[in-house]
């Protein structure tokens, strides 16, 4: 009782230190009703821009440049700050939705499974995620904890993906996925915005953001608080999967001088976070523990451009980010710095040029004490550098042909010298129309606990008489000798525009994984008889894989007041072992990933001040961990109203179709998974 007074009591001061801020701020500038009006155009502007002017919209994801999307010679897809405004979502993992090829799958309330093109669970290893160029994923297992991932929906300006290789541009683990989330500059938010969400599940979500400037600089401060109740678990009732956030954070954009910008950002959190954790028990094979978690963190970001005299120019960004994870015991401390040079066009051989090149440093220093589960890692406390450099040319053979060739080279301390070139080749015949082809290679890097971990992966297997006379005890090891794997994918694809209605993308692609990691049986340990037996598994490379498939995607404004957006991607995936692999789940991926997945959105205004939306989903069935999770049809709707230039309300019903479904199993049979329920809120924001 006493230690809950004290978080009201140190919740209270935080909001009430907030709020003095942002009462000194606001008697200190004069913004009346400017900021309003500039949102309001900006909004008209996102909801008329014709598809043309949309596919012209600058995206930085696949060369580290400033593209407009039909110049891009990859499967890129961007969700715009009115996809994010018109949503029937409230948090990142779950805007991914819109993503064609991209699989997003719920746990339980607070954990989600996300990947591109295969490779998918809580612990996925080959997507890279990043917020406004930091890494967010981390070393420990080459994952997200996409819990903690959040911000300001209203902050946040275009959601930019790759699906397929982007380890040219962004080095190891970008092997099936680049995603990077862009927030908006501070000079776009200025005024004083509170965001309120009111429903279920999803019990409350406020934010509150004020921005202004002074001389040449900036900036914004802004805080938001997000609770989630439990969800169902099917027969059993209420779940032990309710979860809440509470995070600050602060950005500014400052001109030093007409060649010089400085970005500052950064944010601290703390996630309060329940589940369901399944430990061995050697009578039963599993029981099941309510558990309670606290996870904390906080980063802060700086990045330099300078624009030179000759038109080059030159960025450099620097971080740090600090994590703490209750449930792994896992304290991280990450300082990275990346250097990048891009030169202005220049004629050579007849041929324009376009150069792009960059040095990069990250070191990582953690401690893990072991997790709650009984796994821990030797040794306990380690750092681990990563020096890389990538050079890129882009070609301009002509008005119709681009080349572009480059190549990451990365150096770290498991598997030394990782080199990741990429060839890609783009065709525009006529305006509007863009063909493209690419060959890529792209690794990924083994985690630390594939390295050095240690402990139970999986359940006991309890006695069974005769044949079990006594129980097995399951447990896993790390291999200091675990190498990379490896990806060589072969890519196509086609964007077309039609005038100013219709869009259409296509993507195809064909994937070759080498050394696939695999969990292969080892020695069998008698010395705890007559209690037990403890069967011994380590990891190794003795798998690879084929997948193939294609991802299409539409955007149709068939009338100034009607949008379709539409989202297909089909997937196959064959795994096999290598002749002397053990392991006996090789091809358990292949059922893990849906075949065949569905997106339609519709929109309709059927005034200036009135919203709907419409949001289908589809997605195939699976096999996790041994479970069956049926295929889904599912249906979010949205009614929005804006009352005046200062307040707009919406109204949304999640999953409308049937009350609750499940999503995903996690693969390690280390959390209970509970179904995602039917959900209803209500939404305000008010700027001024």
């Amino acid at each position: 009782m006493i230690n809950k007074i004290k978080k009201v009591v140190v919740k209270k001061n935080i909001f009430l230190l907030l709020v003095g801020l942002l009462a000194n701020s606001f008697s200190g500038v004069a913004f009346s009703e400017e900021h309003s009006r500039s949102e309001s155009k900006s909004i008209h502007r996102l909801k008329t821009m014709s598809l043309e002017q949309l596919a012209n919209i600058e995206v930085s994801i696949a060369a580290k440049k400033p593209q407009a999307v039909e110049d891009v010679s990859a499967a890129v897809f961007v969700i715009t700050r009115d996809d994010i405004r018109r949503s029937t979502v409230n948090s990142i993992p779950e805007l991914l939705r819109m993503v064609p090829g991209l699989n997003v799958a719920r746990i339980d309330s607070s954990h989600w499974a996300i990947s591109a093109r295969g490779g998918n669970g809580r612990f996925a290893n080959k997507l890279l995620v990043l917020m406004d160029g930091r890494t967010v994923y981390t070393p420990l297992f080459s994952g997200v904890y996409w819990n903690v991932q959040d911000t300001l929906m209203e902050d946040i300006e275009r959601i930019e993906v790759i699906r397929g290789p982007g380890a040219t541009a962004w080095g190891s683990n970008a092997v099936n996925g680049v995603i990077n989330i862009i927030t908006r500059s501070a000079e776009n938010t200025h005024g004083l915005l509170a965001s309120v969400v009111l429903g279920k599940p999803e019990t409350a979500n406020v934010g509150i953001r004020y921005g202004a400037s002074t001389q040449n600089t900036d900036y914004r401060i802004f805080a938001k608080a997000r609770k989630n109740a439990h969800f169902d678990d099917g027969a059993l009732g209420e779940a032990h999967d309710a979860w809440q956030d509470n995070r600050l954070g602060f950005r500014l954009d400052s001109v030093l001088s007409a060649d010089d910008k400085l970005t500052m950002q950064g944010d601290v959190y703390r996630n309060d976070s329940e589940q369901t954790t399944i430990y061995s028990d050697l009578s039963q094979g599993f029981t099941t523990v309510p558990e309670n978690y606290d996870d904390e963190g906080a980063n802060i970001l700086a990045r330099w451009n300078h624009n030179s005299k000759n038109s080059n120019q030159t960025s450099l960004q620097v971080y740090y980010d600090y994590q703490k994870r209750e449930e792994a015991h896992d304290k991280r401390h990450t300082f990275d710095i990346d250097l990048q040079y891009q030169l202005k066009p220049m004629e050579q051989f007849g041929w324009q040029h376009e150069w792009v090149m960059g040095l990069g440093y990250n070191i990582v220093n953690d401690t893990i004490k072991g997790s709650d589960w009984g796994t821990i890692v030797i040794p306990e406390q380690q750092s681990n550098e990563i020096i890389s450099a990538f050079i890129q040319d882009e070609v301009t053979l002509n008005d119709y042909w681009h080349v572009t060739i480059g190549s990451k080279f990365e150096h770290n301390d498991y598997t030394g010298l990782e080199v990741q070139p990429s060839v890609r080749l783009l065709w525009q015949p006529e305006e509007n129309h863009s063909l493209w082809l690419s060959v890529s290679k792209a690794s990924r890097t083994p985690s630390r606990m594939e390295r050095t971990g240690f402990g139970s992966y999986s359940s006991a297997i309890p006695a069974q008489a005769p044949i079990r006379p006594v129980p097995i005890v399951l447990t896993g090891r790390g291999n200091k000798d675990q190498s990379s794997e490896k990806l060589l994918a072969y890519e196509m694809g086609y964007r077309v525009h039609f005038k100013e209605q219709l869009s259409l993308d296509f993507a195809a692609f064909y994937n070759e994984y080498s050394d696939l990691r695999t969990i292969e049986l080892a020695e069998l340990d008698a010395s705890h008889l007559p209690f037990y037996l403890e069967q011994f598994s380590q990891f190794d490379n003795l798998a690879d894989a084929k997948t193939w498939g294609f991802e299409f995607s539409g955007d149709w404004r068939f009338s100034e007041k009607w949008r379709m957006q539409l989202a297909y991607s089909f997937l196959e995936m064959a795994y096999e072992a290598k002749k002397n692999s053990t392991d006996p789940s090789i091809e358990a991926p292949e059922k893990q990933n849906p075949k065949h997945q569905l997106s339609l959105r519709l929109s309709y205004d059927p005034s200036f001040n009135w919203e709907t939306d419409l949001w289908i989903r589809y997605v195939d069935k699976l096999n996790v961990s041994g479970e069956d999770i049926p295929r889904y049809w599912t249906a979010d709707a949205r009614i929005g109203w804006s009352i005046n230039k200062n307040l707009t309300l919406s109204l949304v019903g999640q999953n409308l179709f049937k009350p609750s479904h499940l999503e995903y199993n996690e693969e390690l049979n280390r959390i209970s998974n509970t179904e995602v329920p039917r959900g209803i809120f209500i939404k305000a924001v008010w700027n001024y």
